[in-house]
């Protein structure tokens, strides 16, 4: 069931002044016998007004009145009854989540959209909305972007089609044009308009002047190139951003006159993403201006085609080499995650942040001295002393096994200065003073079966960590951390959480997945704030287990096997998510602001459950009808979303 915001409906009303334009309203629903049943229009599904006939205007109703006058009349009352509670604004409309009053985004699917510009959009005048995303059916292979009214203002931003190549996308011969969508002349994008998206089932052929000279920000990811396109005819002067996907048209440079080379792309660029471009690039294709470009698969470069100019550079797999001149002497970011860099490649002095696969000689003895970030793919060696910069900050390895040849076994020696490091697949162990007592954010991922983590070997320093479940968390690995602020456990977590095992600075503990545990009391120290647990089936005592005077977060996105009693929460919550348990009558206290239920609580949810201090309700759109009959707080706004967060088919 899709319920129409009651801003929107409210300003339709004010629009119909007469049993003409009544009666319009009605002959566009019955057009639309699809969603009779599924969209409501406050408190009447579309069926009801399917039911009256345009042409029986003057069939009276028992009561002696005209129908149509009564339907009026019963709409404005409603309008009247809501308008109080929902005086408050909100954001976004979205396909799925539809919040009261006026809103500066849709975001909507292109047959539900059809339905809003002819119902709900073409009655609204003068409305100021900041973002349109119109997304493309599964069954359509293209989007229609030309629905939006020509009398709205303020529109900013505007997102058609999607931004996954599908095997449906069509393509289009440039060379005839044949196929692509026709569309009068004289539609235009709002000339307020700063971004736009044009994703690949967009199927239009751009004219000139039809791109507004306010445009900073424009993606088209089809192939909108044909025969005779002109890039400076096209293409704003003005442009910042400009990213490209399917293009097949070449970028090279036009020669004058004065045989100089004319840069074809406008030179206000700063931003410039090729896709998949494969063409060759020149001198001169790229603007001057440019501060960062990523360049598509298969890219043909030579020396000096990559402007001074540029900051960050992002390359595919290996397409080119990384030889001497290739990469310009002032680049400062190079992203090359696909890249072996072997010891004949040349990287930049001034390089802050590097990103590639591996080094496929062993790591250099000797690296950009200004480096900050080094992120690699793959690595099988430890780090020799002053092997990395002092001034490295953040190292990311996502697999981390010792190559055989190496005699040492451990991680090396890591620079004192190191804030953030994360390994995301390890086979090393940990050993007391082998981190930097620098480190803040830390991230171990699955560890190999030559793996330990001694007590007393992650750093006291340490605020934020992300562990998997299979690290033992025993008294002394992280009690002893004194500064550590939020703790993620990943993976299944097997085991009892013991009262000292988790240290008295935390405030944020999220856990993944746990299964058939229990928590021991006095294992939550006072002082958490927040709790979360994505998933687990188990059983514990929540009076005796959760924090008394501190918890103010609760989110339980499993199934719960027991039902939340009176006295078990917390009267210090705030914010509180119940996952689909069940809960009994008095369990939710007065100063809950925020509450999330599943279908399966939502189903016997009264309202005297609810406190009067709630001010934001979400439920799921199956059973917004029960929800409806309770007559929330006036403070209180309702929030639908259509599907649960996880599935509990399995375990109900």
């Amino acid at each position: 069931m899709i319920q129409l915001p009651v801003y929107v409906v409210k300003l339709i009303i004010s629009n119909l002044s007469s049993n003409q334009e009544i009666c319009n309203l009605i002959s566009i629903c019955k057009s639309y016998y699809a969603y009779r049943k599924n969209v409501t229009f406050l408190e009447f599904p579309l069926n009801y007004l399917y039911e009256i006939d345009c042409n029986e205007k003057k069939k009276l109703t028992p009561s002696g009145k005209p129908l149509l006058e009564r339907l009026f009349g019963k709409l404005q009352k409603k309008s009247k009854e809501v308008e109080d509670r929902d005086n408050q604004s909100c954001e976004k409309l979205e396909f799925g989540w539809f919040l009261p009053l006026c809103f500066t985004k849709i975001t909507v699917n292109q047959t539900l959209y059809v339905f809003f510009y002819d119902v709900v959009f073409a009655n609204l005048k003068n409305l100021s909305i900041g973002t349109i995303e119109i997304l493309s059916d599964s069954k359509e292979n293209f989007v229609n972007p030309w629905f939006y009214p020509r009398q709205w203002t303020g529109i900013t931003k505007m997102v058609l089609g999607g931004d996954i190549q599908g095997e449906k996308s069509p393509y289009y011969p440039r060379s005839t044009g044949k196929d692509w969508y026709s569309l009068d002349d004289t539609i235009q994008f709002p000339s307020t308009l700063i971004s736009l998206f044009l994703g690949y089932n967009i199927r239009y052929r751009l004219k000139e002047g039809m791109l507004p000279s306010s445009l900073e920000n424009l993606e088209i990811l089809y192939d909108f190139c044909y025969l005779g396109f002109e890039w400076d005819k096209i293409i704003p002067s003005g442009l910042q951003h400009l990213r490209v996907g399917l293009l097949c048209c070449q970028i090279v440079p036009t020669i004058t006159d004065n045989t100089q080379n004319q840069c074809v792309l406008p030179k206000s660029l700063k931003y410039l993403n090729l896709g998949s471009y494969n063409g060759p690039l020149v001198v001169g294709s790229i603007p001057d201006t440019v501060e960062t470009l990523v360049l598509g698969d298969q890219i043909t470069l030579d020396i000096n085609v990559i402007p001074k100019s540029v900051k960050k550079l992002r390359l595919p797999e290996d397409c080119i080499s990384l030889a001497y001149g290739i990469l310009p002497e002032t680049l400062e970011h190079l992203d090359a995650i696909g890249y072996t860099l072997n010891e004949n490649d040349y990287l930049p002095p001034h390089l802050k942040s590097l990103r590639i696969y591996k080094f496929k000689d062993g790591i250099p003895t000797e690296l950009p001295k200004h480096l900050k970030i080094l992120e690699l793919s793959q690595c099988n060696q430890p780090f020799e002393q002053g092997m990395l910069p002092n001034t490295l900050k953040t190292l990311i390895i996502y697999v981390w096994f010792i190559d055989e040849s190496y005699k040492q076994k451990d991680i090396g020696y890591l620079p004192n200065g190191l804030e953030i490091l994360r390994l995301l697949q390890f086979n090393l162990p940990i050993s007391v003073g082998q981190l930097p007592s620098t480190i803040q954010f830390m991230e171990l991922g699955n560890p190999g079966f030559r793996s330990t983590i001694e007590n007393g070997s992650l750093p006291s320093s340490l605020t934020d960590l992300i562990i998997p479940g299979s690290v033992p968390i025993v008294r002394g690995l992280l009690s002893d951390l004194t500064n550590l602020v939020n703790l993620e456990i990943t993976d299944r977590i097997n085991r009892v959480f013991e009262p000292g095992s988790l240290p008295v600075s935390l405030k944020k503990l999220r856990i993944r997945d746990i299964c058939e545990q229990e928590f021991e009391p006095g294992c939550l120290n006072e002082g958490l704030e927040v709790l979360q647990i994505d998933f687990g089936i188990f059983k514990f005592n929540l009076e005796t287990i959760l924090p008394k005077t501190s918890l103010k977060v609760l989110k339980l996105g499993y199934y719960f096997k027991d039902t939340i009693k009176p006295g078990d929460l917390p009267n210090t919550i705030k914010d509180l998510e119940l996952g689909n348990l069940l809960i009994k009558e008095g369990s939710l206290h007065e100063g809950l602001e925020i509450l999330r239920l599943g279908v399966r609580m939502n189903r016997q949810l009264t309202r005297k459950q609810l406190p009067s201090t709630l001010k934001k309700l979400y439920i799921n759109t199956k059973t917004q009808k029960q929800i409806d009959d309770l007559k929330l707080p006036p403070t209180c706004k309702l929030y639908l979303y259509t599907n649960d967060p996880l599935n509990y088919g399995s375990y109900l």
